[in-house]
């Protein structure tokens, strides 16, 4: 007897040096129509790719589906951000705003807000995901005092 498991995400890279290069430069998330026990939901969460300053790059996206919606920030060098999110049965929404005015959403509007759950430079996420993404860590490095 087998059992299914919710894939993990582990989305951080580990460059030979860090640094700089182990710093996310595009982030790429996919939002669309919920499922399952999140069907309520108009929108979800549904994938992540992100590449690094290094230009490796790693994505999650396990049911793509048409409707959804796709959206994309390009991250400056030395570019930090407050994050926020929105989750319910899934995560719902994911925010940020940078030191450099930059600001970015994807992602509904229903369900349980946390705000600056994380501020620095992003490096990754970790998590688990089945249609949707059902849970989600954000990896960061905060940025050195000056």
């Amino acid at each position: 007897m087998s059992t299914a498991e919710t894939p993990v995400i582990d989305l951080h890279s580990t460059p030979p040096e860090g640094g700089d290069d182990a710093i996310v430069k595009t982030l790429e998330i996919w939002s669309g129509p919920g499922t399952g026990d999140a069907s309520d939901s108009p929108s979800v969460l549904k994938g992540i790719r992100i590449t690094w300053f290094n230009g490796e790059s790693d994505h999650v996206y396990n049911h793509p589906q048409e409707g959804g919606t796709r959206h994309s920030y390009k991250f400056k060098r030395g570019e930090t951000a407050d994050f926020g999110a929105i989750f319910g049965w899934r995560i719902v929404r994911l925010w940020f705003e940078t030191n450099l005015k930059g600001y970015f959403v994807s992602g509904g509007e229903n369900g349980h807000t946390a705000e600056y759950i994380a501020n620095g430079y992003l490096v990754g996420f970790e998590g688990s995901s089945g249609w949707e993404m059902d849970s989600l860590s954000l990896r960061y490095n905060v940025p050195e005092a000056s």
